[in-house]
């Protein structure tokens, strides 16, 4: 039964499941099937091969983005003085509220 949901799968797949699919790749493996369609419906179409070929250089952007701002960001908790000013209107604004 699988083999012909995949077979369907590939057969049939179109623009809108294809974007979906590359969109998924990204933060899920795929099934070997749904490789397979999407490589398929790539192959064929010039549209979700430029789709797919955007998708993915924004993923690295982001993640280039990502990066450089965890190695400029300190790693550090906020300094002492602002943790306790942050912490007193905390408590003020509790202590206002009952």
């Amino acid at each position: 039964m699988q083999i012909v949901k995949g077979v369907i799968l590939i057969l049939f797949m179109n623009c809108e499941q294809s974007a979906l699919l590359t969109s998924d790749s990204f933060d899920r493996p795929l099934s070997r099937w749904e490789r397979v369609a999407l490589w398929c419906h790539l192959a064929i179409c010039g549209k979700s091969r430029r789709l797919a070929a955007q998708m993915k250089m924004l993923e690295t952007k982001i993640e280039e983005a990502r990066n450089s701002l965890a190695s400029t960001v300190p790693q550090n908790e906020l300094p002492a003085d602002v943790r306790e000013r942050i912490r007193i209107k905390i408590l003020n604004q509790l202590d206002s509220s009952t």
